[in-house]
């Protein structure tokens, strides 16, 4: 699928355009990311983006081989290219190792957005899910995080939890194939933007 983001659109994700999206007579399909048991022991993936110079509100994510092969093909005057390293797995917060801070996962995806956003302006969009295909297990919270309630009102979680990749925090240590309840966040933000794919294209 092909999708156009606008940042102006503050309720929403992304809008769909078509199954192609035609820059001159070069078809462009969209690229789904899909992180292999690999890439979450790596840590992050590279996520590449193309976007029209004079309609900087659209954004669209490719494949590498379309980055690469498909980009030189254009207008090179029309459009503009960027690529970012996407955190996936590892600390959340920021932390202390050694006597020095070192960046959590937010911080770092915050970082690259911020790098190529004067390049691709669109991609501020990803600010909404800093988190998104991240997941991570075994985590601990002592209070004050998380409530089985819907809306985020009622007792605060304490115990094991993790983050799953497309759903967001939920009960136990690990991900299983049996059911398990979800975790919502006390600040009233939205679980599934926490791990959501935005249906993993732009």
């Amino acid at each position: 699928m092909i999708e156009k983001w606008n940042h102006r659109s503050a309720n929403t994700y992304q809008e769909l355009n078509s199954n192609i999206s035609r820059f001159d007579n070069i078809l462009l399909k969209s690229f789904v990311p899909k992180p292999e048991d690999i890439d979450f022991e790596t840590g992050y993936i590279t996520r590449y983006f193309i976007a029209k110079s004079w309609a900087p509100d659209t954004i669209v994510e490719v494949s590498v081989d379309t980055y690469d092969s498909d980009f030189s093909k254009l207008n090179l005057g029309a459009y503009s290219r960027a690529n970012m390293n996407w955190y996936i797995s590892g600390n959340l917060k920021d932390y202390v190792l050694n006597g020095g801070k070192k960046m959590g996962v937010l911080t770092k995806n915050r970082r690259a957005i911020n790098m190529i956003k004067g390049i691709l302006p669109a991609i501020i969009i990803l600010k909404q899910n800093l988190l998104q295909f991240y997941k991570s297990e075994n985590l601990y919270t002592n209070g004050g995080e998380y409530t089985l309630t819907q809306g985020g009102i009622g007792p605060s979680y304490v115990g094991l939890y993790h983050i799953a990749a497309g759903i967001g925090p939920m009960v136990g240590p690990h991900h299983t194939g049996t059911p398990h309840a979800t975790l919502y966040p006390m600040d009233g933000s939205n679980p599934a933007i926490i791990g959501n794919s935005l249906g993993g294209t732009l």
